[in-house]
């Protein structure tokens, strides 16, 4: 699955992408029901945590998905770690000096 949402061509092919959303959908609630059903095994909160950090780490690894413009998205971000707001200063305060 982390090799299909990695392909490139996923978010300009729609039918890929609906049997890519359809088919993860249907995994995530299937794991779900199954979890669900298993009352004898309860998580604990050490396996919950893992899990969150696993998940994140995962995410973090991706690329934005709703960002076309990968450089944009690192400017905003360094405008927003710099001065909390990525509008505060226009970018030809940086490079005309």
């Amino acid at each position: 699955m982390l090799y299909l949402g990695g392909n490139s061509d996923l978010g300009t092919n729609p039918q890929r992408e609906l049997v890519f959303t359809l088919l993860s959908s249907a995994l995530g609630l299937g794991a779900l029901v199954i979890l669900a059903l298993r009352k004898d095994i309860a998580p604990t909160l050490g396996q919950v945590l893992l899990l969150a950090v696993v998940l994140r780490v995962i995410a973090a690894m991706a690329w934005p998905l709703l960002e076309d413009d990968y450089f944009r998205y690192l400017w905003d971000g360094r405008q927003t770690a710099l001065f909390l707001s990525p509008w505060q200063h226009p970018p030809e305060f940086f490079f005309s000096q």
